[in-house]
């Protein structure tokens, strides 16, 4: 009977309180308590009672929107890395090649004697060549040059219309170079040297002049025996290649003619770098070279027998001739040729009949005097001439006589020594 009462009194106070059916936990547990056991699994009451729960707080951000994009593929498992390979077993190692066997070390020079070798008399310098004794003045070409039998057969290698019987044995097989030698005294003195038996080398500014000579030249003598190249005197090159030019040909020189000159008074600093300079330049130049040769050589420079008297007509062509015959007298001394066994001569020419006179009248000469052109011609028509091939043999004696420093004049067809005067004896007062 208690037990029913019981029962009674609590399904009464059961219904007297009314529970708000938003505190019943449905899920199983409360809040503060374990969790609840329902009395039937099919009942929704709980037997116990939970206490009302707090309301949600609202959330401060707006609910994100789904995501438009797929989803990432998911990554692939991380793989271990690959083992590494496997150590080569351990061997022994490659042999080295053998070594070269050492060199032997270099013998020792001998070693010299306790004693020094004694030493040479101290020899003295060599004499200076003797002079060649004066020789008196060769006859006019035009007269036979040979007084004596001539010798039987010629001394030099050359056809027999090259030179004749009486070859000048100073100038057989001897190589000459020659300046401004495509006409006039140059062209002459070289056909001169051919006749005797020598070659030459031509130089000369004039080309086509030079072409023309040189075909005459070899029409006359043949190949091997000339040559031409163009020259300025005024120029250390050309003049420089002139005389190699020489030396390859024919493979050497022994002779040098600086033959170049012009006659305008009006141009007078070319006058000067031709007359002057370019004589100079060449007589240094052939020391330079023909020093070399065993024998020596001769270098003859071409003045004018105005390098011996005044010529008002032409005061600065005087003046530079008057220079050539100082300069070679200089050069000329036994100072230089002990030293290098070169000769230096002069050649005078008078008036001799080429171009460079014929034309003397119309050529320019010095303005503000008149007309000197005219006043020159009339001196030098006033002189004594010859003709050129005249002058050009007279180079065949003065190479014969080979006095060193002497100074020759050829005019009126007569060369001759100018002897030289002390000036002691020209004092007046």
């Amino acid at each position: 009977m208690a037990l029913q009462k019981t029962k009674f009194l609590q399904s009464i106070f059961t219904q007297r309180i009314r529970i708000p059916l938003n505190v019943i936990s449905l899920r199983g547990k409360c809040e503060d308590k374990g969790p609840c056991t329902p009395k039937d699994p099919c009942s929704s009451k709980a037997t116990c009672i939970c206490p009302p729960s707090k309301p949600p707080s609202p959330s401060p951000c707006p609910p994100k929107p789904p995501c438009p994009c797929p989803c990432p593929p998911p990554k692939p498992p991380c793989c271990p890395p690959p083992p590494c390979p496997p150590k080569p077993p351990c061997g022994p190692p490659s042999p080295c090649p053998p070594k070269p066997p050492p060199c032997p070390p270099p013998p020792c020079p001998p070693k010299p004697p306790c004693c020094p070798p004694p030493k040479s008399p101290c020899c003295p310098p060599p004499p200076c060549p003797p002079k060649p004794p004066c020789c008196p003045p060769p006859p006019c070409p035009h007269k036979p040059r040979c007084p004596s039998p001539c010798p039987p057969k010629c001394p030099c290698d050359c056809p027999p219309k090259c030179c004749g019987p009486c070859c000048s044995p100073a100038i057989a097989g001897k190589v000459a170079v020659i300046t401004g030698a495509s006409q006039g005294i140059g062209y002459y003195c070289a056909l001169a040297i051919l006749k005797n038996g020598g070659k030459v080398m031509l130089g000369d500014v004039k080309v086509d002049e030079g072409k023309e000579a040189i075909c005459k030249i070899i029409d006359e003598f043949g190949y091997n025996r000339a040559a031409f190249i163009k020259c300025d005197v005024t120029q250390a090159k050309d003049m420089e290649c002139l005389l190699n030019a020489a030396i390859c040909e024919f493979k050497q020189i022994d002779i040098l003619i600086n033959n170049a000159g012009i006659l305008r008074d009006q141009y007078w600093d070319k006058t000067v770098d031709i007359n002057v300079k370019g004589v100079i330049r060449g007589t240094l130049l052939g020391f330079q070279h023909m020093r070399r040769n065993r024998n020596g050589g001769t270098i003859i420079n071409v003045a004018s027998i105005l390098g011996h008297e005044p010529c008002h007509g032409c005061p600065v062509y005087t003046a530079t001739k008057h220079f050539v015959v100082g300069f070679s007298r200089s050069m000329g001394s036994d100072y230089y040729y002990c030293q290098t066994g070169v000769k230096v001569m002069t050649l005078c020419p008078g008036v001799t009949i080429t171009a460079m006179v014929e034309d003397s009248d119309t050529a320019g000469q010095l303005e503000g005097f008149g007309d000197t052109g005219k006043e020159l011609h009339r001196l030098l028509y006033s002189m004594p001439t010859q003709p050129g091939e005249t002058c050009g043999m007279h180079i065949v004696p003065i190479l014969e006589a080979g006095v060193n420093g002497s100074d020759w004049i050829s005019e009126g067809c007569e060369v001759y020594r100018v002897r030289r005067v002390d000036r002691h004896t020209l004092k007046i007062c």
